[in-house]
C-alpha cells in the first residue's frame, strides 16, 4: 500500500478540535471515525509522519478496510478531502472552511446561556425492604509504568540495531518510525536487555499481532505485573498460553485463534477465578446452553461471584441450595388430590376380602 502525504490548509500548533465538530459529528460518530480524525490532526503535528492505511490500521487494532471506510465517511460530511493516485490512496487534506453538513445537519447547537439547567430531583428513599446491592469497593488503580522518552541514547546502540534486524525479519515488513519507537522504548524499559525484547517481538508474531501498538502494551503489561527477567517473563506467559489452550478445548475450538472479544473474558475470568472453575463453567455451558458462548460462560461465572462462590465445592453447594428451593417451590404450588367422590358406582362399602388366604384354607381343608 502506498504511504499517504497530508497536507492542510491551516497550520496547527496542537490537537485542536472545534466545537462546531463536536456538536455536530461527534454524537453519531463511530469510535474507529473518532480515532482516525484524531489521529490525523496528530500526525500534522509532525511534518516526517508519514501514514499507510496498514499503519492505522495496526495502531486502531482494525482491518485496513475500516480505517478507509472512516477517512471516506468524514470526506462525505466535508471535514477532509481525499486525493487518490493509479486507483490507490495518496493524499489526505484537512478542509479548512467550514462544511456545508454544518448547516445541512439541520441543527445548530445552542448557547451556553439558552440551555435551561435541569431541575434538581431530590434522591428518594429507598423502603426497608427492598434489597439493595451492595457498593462495590473502589480498588486503588495501579501504578503506571514511566515510559522511557529519550530515545536518541539508541543511535548508536548496536544491540538495538540488532534487534531492529529481528523485527523486521520477523514481522516480514520495514520498520516505521513508530516500531522504532515501540521497540526502543521497550528496551529502555527492560534496562537494555536484548533476550527480554527479542522474545517480546517473538511473543507477539505468535500471536499474530506484531503491530507497534500491540508491542508496546505488552511490554507495558508485563512491567505492570512486576516481571522484570526473561525466565519470569517465560513462565508467565507459558501458564497464559496453556490456560488459553485449555479453555479453547474445552469449547472445542481448534481450527482458528481466538478473537480479542474472547480473550478479554479469558482474561476477565482468570481474575475471578483459577483454570479449573473456569472450566467447570465452560463444562456447564456445553451441557446446557443450546448454543454454548463465552456470552453463556460469562453470566455462569459473574452469578457465582454475585453470590460469593469461591471454590467447585462451594459451587456444588449451591446447587443443591437452589434444586431444594425450586422443589419446595413446586411442592407449594401442586394441589393435594381432592378427595374422591362418590358416584353411583361408589355407593357401596368396598370388600377388603384376602382372596389368597381363602385359597390356603380350601388347600388344607
Amino acid at each position: 500500500m502506498k504511504n499517504l502525504r497530508l497536507y492542510s490548509e491551516a497550520e496547527y500548533e496542537y490537537v485542536e478540535v472545534p466545537v462546531s465538530f463536536i456538536d455536530t459529528f461527534m454524537p453519531e460518530a463511530s469510535e474507529e471515525e473518532l480515532k482516525v480524525y484524531l489521529y490525523i490532526k496528530r500526525a500534522l503535528m509532525d511534518s516526517s509522519v508519514l501514514l499507510s492505511l496498514q499503519d492505522m490500521a495496526d495502531l486502531f487494532d482494525v482491518t485496513p478496510k475500516k480505517v478507509l471506510q472512516a477517512l471516506t465517511s468524514w470526506e462525505k460530511k466535508g471535514v477532509l478531502s481525499l486525493s487518490w493516485s493509479d486507483g490507490e490512496l495518496s493524499g489526505i487534506t484537512l478542509l479548512k472552511e467550514k462544511p456545508a453538513s454544518y448547516a445541512s445537519a439541520g441543527r445548530e447547537p445552542e448557547s451556553r446561556s439558552s440551555i435551561a439547567p435541569a431541575p434538581a430531583v431530590p434522591a428518594r428513599e429507598m423502603p426497608d425492604n427492598v434489597m439493595q446491592l451492595p457498593k462495590p469497593e473502589k480498588k486503588a488503580a495501579a501504578p503506571d509504568v514511566p515510559m522511557p522518552t529519550d530515545l536518541s541514547v539508541l543511535d548508536t546502540d548496536e544491540q538495538f540495531a540488532e534487534i531492529l534486524s529481528l523485527a523486521e525479519y520477523l514481522t516480514k515488513m520495514p520498520i516505521n518510525w513508530r516500531m522504532r519507537e515501540a521497540l526502543g522504548t521497550s528496551y529502555l524499559l527492560f534496562d537494555r536487555d536484548p533476550d527480554v525484547v527479542e522474545y517480546l517481538i517473538e511473543y507477539c508474531v505468535e500471536q499474530h499481532r506484531s503491530s507497534a501498538a500491540y508491542i508496546l502494551s505488552v511490554a507495558r503489561g508485563w512491567k505492570k505485573e512486576g516481571l522484570s527477567d526473561l525466565q519470569e517473563i517465560r513462565d508467565t506467559t507459558a501458564a497464559r498460553n496453556h490456560n488459553v489452550y485449555s479453555i479453547k478445548k474445552a469449547f472445542g475450538i481448534r481450527n482458528r485463534e481466538l478473537v480479542r472479544d474472547e480473550l478479554d473474558y479469558i482474561e476477565k475470568w482468570l481474575k475471578l477465578y483459577d483454570l479449573p472453575m473456569v472450566l467447570e463453567a465452560i463444562r456447564r455451558t456445553m451441557e446446557q446452553a443450546d448454543k454454548p458462548s463465552f456470552k453463556y460462560a460469562d453470566s455462569i461465572i459473574l452469578a457465582w461471584a454475585a453470590s460469593g462462590v469461591k471454590t467447585l465445592e462451594d459451587a456444588e453447594a449451591r446447587d443443591k441450595e437452589f434444586h431444594e428451593e425450586k422443589n419446595r417451590e413446586k411442592q407449594q404450588k401442586e394441589p393435594h388430590d381432592p378427595p374422591v367422590k362418590k358416584t353411583a358406582f361408589h355407593n357401596f362399602d368396598e370388600r377388603h376380602t384376602d382372596y389368597n388366604a381363602l385359597v390356603r384354607k380350601l388347600l388344607e381343608s
